[in-house]
């Protein structure tokens, strides 16, 4: 492509010229202005000017030593700095609350957990406190805060702030969640976004281990319920309804069936939810994650869970044909290795064209999604300053 005159280029060439560069430098753990030019087709004088604006921005670094460590000259690696900017990253679920601090790549500086007998008080009395608690104690330059991203087990709409349902949860502070946004954002003079808690998490294990060989996946939570997120071309399939990936809403049940399985679900929770979810271990299983569970009775459970999860899995896998899924949550992670080797004995059993069942390998998975959602939104804005 034949670059128009810098003085002439216009501001969206410039910005994606901006953005190209950025990307390849933040994904690499050195790399030259020659080798970048290489990549690109971007002239090397564009390359020049665009490394020296990042580094006037502190995005970027230049490693001199390390280009003269040996002898003769060697190009100078540009190192990209993930701590030019941070982001926090809330997550509100039930009586528990989490918070943290993550820079650029989603990596975790600090991070806490508290318990929050009355969500409603916590959101109206003490929300402020801990984020001004947790910044100091983090170490961190106010003035590098750019974004807060927030993640609740809700299906909602991302850009209106408008809840669809929230079944697990009871909290009235959700009726008003554009507001407390709002005034979450003035409070600290950044922008604020919000997003369904598992398509966060789905976004965060994409983005930080299949992006750059995977196209798609499909993340299951197993926890208090059953939820997933959809990675559908490198980005978050919502469906109409924001409630694309709801799992646990599957009905697996064969239709005129005479049993319990056809009534009405409590509290409005899916069909799958209500058989796979803690109520339904502590129901079925008397199972407790606080309590030592004996071999035997973890067995049981495991097998309980496998069959469930696997036709949950089929059924996706037969609409999205999607090759990786990945098994996140709670119960996911207490059950450990030893359920996703259970499911995928499972899919075997059933299907030859099975998808691949893999551990969660991000921890904290919400908080890098939110950090990548909160990136994927400013950028331009970083880079057009």
């Amino acid at each position: 492509m034949k670059e128009a005159n810098a003085k002439n280029v216009p501001a969206s060439l410039k910005l994606l010229n901006r953005k190209i560069v950025y990307n390849i430098i933040a994904s690499e753990t050195g790399i030259s202005r020659a080798d970048i030019a290489r990549k690109t087709g971007i002239s090397g004088a564009t390359v020049i000017k665009i490394a020296e604006y990042l580094a006037s921005r502190n995005i970027i670094t230049f490693d001199a030593l390390e280009s003269s460590a040996q002898p003769g000259r060697k190009p100078t690696p540009l190192r990209f700095n993930a701590d030019f900017a941070f982001i926090i990253a809330i997550y509100m679920e039930g009586l528990y609350a989490s918070m943290g601090i993550l820079n650029t790549l989603g990596r975790p500086v600090l991070s806490r957990e508290f318990e929050i007998p009355d969500i409603d008080l916590f959101i109206e009395k003490h929300l402020y406190r801990q984020i001004d608690s947790f910044i100091v104690s983090g170490g961190i330059d106010p003035e590098k805060i750019i974004g807060i991203g927030m993640a609740v087990p809700a299906a909602l709409d991302s850009k209106t702030r408008k809840v669809y349902r929230a079944p697990l949860s009871h909290a009235s502070w959700l009726v008003n969640l554009d507001d407390i946004l709002s005034e979450l954002g003035s409070r600290y003079g950044v922008p604020v976004f919000i997003e369904n808690d598992v398509n966060a998490a789905a976004y965060g294990e994409y983005r930080s281990v299949y992006s750059e060989n995977a196209g798609s996946l499909v993340y299951l939570s197993l926890g208090s319920g059953l939820g997933g997120g959809i990675i559908f071309n490198g980005k978050l399939w919502k469906g109409e309804n924001a409630s694309a990936g709801e799992l646990g809403y599957l009905i697996l049940n064969s239709p005129g069936r005479k049993s319990n399985n056809s009534e009405a679900m409590p509290n409005n929770t899916g069909w799958l939810e209500d058989k796979t979810g803690l109520a339904a271990l502590k129901r079925i299983f008397d199972f407790d994650m606080q309590t030592p569970t004996n071999p035997e009775d973890e067995k049981r459970i495991i097998s309980y869970l496998s069959k469930y999860l696997a036709l949950a899995v089929l059924n996706i896998s037969a609409v999205l044909d999607i090759k990786t899924v990945v098994l996140g949550g709670l119960l996911a992670d207490h059950f450990a290795f030893p359920l996703v080797e259970s499911v995928g004995k499972v899919l075997k059993e059933k299907s030859p064209y099975a998808p691949t069942v893999v551990s969660g390998k991000v921890k904290n998975p919400s908080f890098a999604g939110l950090s990548f959602i909160v990136m994927d939104e400013l950028l331009d804005e970083i880079l057009s300053r």
